[in-house]
């Protein structure tokens, strides 16, 4: 899933490695909370 988001039209290559890292926490974030909507909020 991180091969795709190599190079946006607005994201530099200096930008890619924080971007990929923040959207990759926003994807778990996101997955964890779609799927496992009690879990995480029996976890905070």
């Amino acid at each position: 899933m991180a091969g795709p988001v190599k190079h946006n039209g607005t994201n530099t290559p200096v930008k890619h490695t924080v971007n990929s890292n923040n959207q990759r926490r926003a994807l778990v974030l996101d997955i964890s909370i779609t799927v496992f909507p009690c879990q995480a909020r029996l976890r905070r």
